[in-house]
């Protein structure tokens, strides 16, 4: 996935939910620090969100531009929709979120995580691909 792929999940996202501010955690969540990392960190086609004012929503996106939706059939991408609880994540982790927002999101934002929060997120998921991830970015 690209930064400017998750910018138009953050736009649809919007539009799906009538929401302003969104948390992506998961891998893709490297395009708001890095917004052109290495092909390793791009292999992904899902960004894992959720609306930060109503997660109770994220089933709305998931179910709109989800995985075999007609978004994903369309652009090769999509959202899930997930809660907070996917993430395991230190307390103070917003002070420190990336922010996505341009007119390509329709000023639509996007919270990414921090790089270190990610890092210890997918550590602790302990999945061979939250392995994976790991060792590349060190």
């Amino acid at each position: 996935m690209t930064r400017e792929e998750l910018e138009h999940i953050i736009r649809a996202s919007g539009a799906i939910t009538d929401q302003y501010e969104f948390v992506i955690v998961g891998s893709q969540s490297i395009l708001g620090s890095v917004p052109r990392p290495e092909a390793v960190f791009t292999v992904s086609m899902e960004a894992d969100i959720y609306p930060l004012q109503a997660p109770e929503l994220a089933d709305r996106i998931d179910g709109a531009i989800g995985e075999g939706s007609q978004f994903h059939q369309t652009y090769g991408y999509y959202a899930q929709g997930v809660g907070p609880e996917t993430a395991s994540l230190p307390s103070d982790w917003m002070q420190r979120v990336h922010r996505i927002q341009n007119s390509n999101t329709q000023d639509r934002v996007g919270y990414c995580l921090d790089l270190v929060d990610l890092l210890l997120s997918k550590a602790a998921a302990g999945r061979q691909k939250d392995r994976d991830f790991c060792m590349a970015l060190f």
